[in-house]
């Protein structure tokens, strides 16, 4: 009786995470369709110059946004979903960390404005009105936090929807009254604040209303816990961003253009892992909260983590494969014939996305078995790495060499994380999970190179990916367990067959 209940527990939880993650992947999807909206027009409205002020404007707001939410989000999620009664406190000290960092970042960026001598009256406008956009989207961040925890991921979906409609909508409008680099700044701030207010009003009708009296203790704590993360985070921006500011320094406007237009189109897609995993976030909290000794809960986390890093791979590698063969004209669509030197920068950053996809999973492994600390050294070491090879590189080869550096050290990156996870959990096997991905990429890339000038890039682009996907089939590399999970998560009657099995996170063995 006890094991039919704790079957049934197993698959409600898988049903639910499914359903979630399903819908999470949907609103990074979005994200993703607006950034590959809103950057062509864009960089065809501003042109190669200006569209590198833009750039850089948009850059320093983006390495100072990290200060402003502290890391403070997955420990948010972690902590509500193991106590939801202490949610109201939970989130209301999030939103004050949130409102003391701005204070912070304003002051910081009285210091960059000086730096760079950033003297002109708009460039100052545009920075401020970036950071704004960066606050109200730390603070709508913060409030996504309960709807994690509760598993209510329709909210974060709808709001994500609400924010990416308004910011194209307001965008096209910027540029159709020529507006300049204010209006695109403004646009991204009004749609950011349509967000925070739409997901403010959610949570305190439905889940939990914040606390307008300060909590110092509670907000000590929530510093405490994510510096850690906090730090590690505001390295990565550092690191996603030196390139720009090494750019600006080294080379011109035009460099930097070049760098950050394929940059700015492909960083949406590092969304969409952490969608994935958002979802999964309340249950590896829990499995990550279990003892040393629970082999329940040990189980269930390594089960998680051997699959979904197979699937990262799976998903990556095609997409790396297949934009390296076609940049050019992916370039020359996306952003003009004016960007075209861009597809040599677009090809090499494009094939970060299978060590990040990777390292978000890592990450969320590591901060759930409360390791976290561990990723401010990765964090450091990865900065190091590309700051060294790009302060050689982009003096002589200007955008190519910072997008040489920017993979090295992702590699860098992954490589640490993976050791520190292979030390705290164990080490999985590598060998049986990636053989087969890299085989049927590999026959993809031959069969785009043998056929790219023979056919028709539409045809040959689906041609490729069936390819691909038919050999994975072929080769067994879905297991009957994982083909279950599919069906369960994409069929309509999945409630009406949930005491068929498991689901995503916990094997079957896991349940005996």
């Amino acid at each position: 009786m006890e094991r039919e209940k704790r079957r049934q527990r197993v698959a409600s939880s898988a049903s639910r995470v499914s359903k979630n993650t399903l819908i999470n992947f949907a609103a990074k999807v979005s994200e993703l369709a607006a950034g590959l909206i809103t950057i062509p027009l864009a960089t065809r409205y501003l042109g190669l110059e200006l569209f590198g002020e833009y750039a850089f404007l948009g850059a320093v707001s983006m390495v100072l946004g990290p200060t402003i939410a502290m890391g403070s989000l997955r420990i948010l999620i972690r902590d509500m979903s193991v106590e939801k009664e202490k949610s109201p406190l939970f989130l209301s000290s999030g939103l004050h960390l949130n409102w003391l960092m701005s204070i912070a970042v304003s002051l910081i960026a009285v210091i960059v404005i000086f730096y760079f001598n950033l003297t002109s009256k708009n460039a100052v406008i545009c920075l401020y009105i970036a950071l704004l956009g960066q606050i109200l989207k730390s603070m709508k961040n913060t409030i996504d936090s309960v709807f994690i925890a509760y598993e209510k991921m329709i909210y974060i979906f709808i709001t994500t929807i609400i924010n990416k409609v308004l910011y194209v909508a307001f965008l096209v409008l910027a540029i159709y009254y020529d507006t300049g680099i204010i209006g695109l700044f403004s646009s991204i701030a009004i749609a950011n604040g349509a967000a925070f207010i739409f997901t403010l009003t959610v949570s305190s009708i439905k889940f939990a209303k914040p606390q307008w009296n300060i909590n110092f203790r509670q907000i000590t704590y929530l510093f405490k816990e994510s510096l850690p993360v906090a730090i590690a985070v505001l390295i990565m921006q550092g690191y996603t961003y030196t390139n720009v500011f090494l750019l600006k320094i080294y080379q011109s406007n035009v460099h930097v253009s070049l760098f950050q237009a394929p940059q700015r189109v492909i960083n949406p897609l590092f969304l969409l892992p952490t969608s994935f995993l958002m979802a999964f976030v309340p249950s590896l909290s829990r499995l990550g909260s279990g003892s040393d000794s629970d082999k329940d809960s040990r189980q269930g986390l390594l089960y998680a983590y051997t699959t979904t890093m197979k699937y990262m791979l799976i998903v990556t590698l095609p997409i790396a494969v297949y934009t390296t063969v076609s940049s050019e004209w992916i370039v020359n669509m996306l952003f003009g014939k004016e960007f075209s030197e861009s597809a040599i920068s677009f090809q090499l950053i494009m094939w970060t996305i299978v060590p990040l996809f990777a390292n978000a999973l890592l990450t969320f492994l590591l901060t759930s078995i409360r390791r976290q600390k561990v990723l401010t050294t990765s964090s450091l070491i990865c900065f190091i790495t590309n700051f060294i090879l790009a302060y050689i590189l982009i003096p002589k080869y200007g955008h190519a060499g910072a997008s040489i550096a920017y993979l090295i050290a992702y590699y860098v990156l992954f490589l640490v994380n993976f050791y520190y996870t292979t030390k705290y959990l164990e080490l999985i096997p590598v060998r049986r999970i990636s053989i087969r991905p890299l085989f049927a990429g590999g026959i993809m890339l031959a069969l785009l190179l043998l056929l790219e000038s023979k056919l028709n890039m539409v045809v040959l682009s689906v041609t490729a990916f069936l390819l691909y996907f038919g050999l994975l089939f072929a080769l067994k590399a879905f297991t009957p367990e994982e083909i279950r999970i599919f069906k369960k998560a994409f069929s309509r009657e999945s409630k009406g067959r949930q005491r068929r099995g498991p689901g995503p996170g916990m094997p079957d063995s896991s349940i005996e």
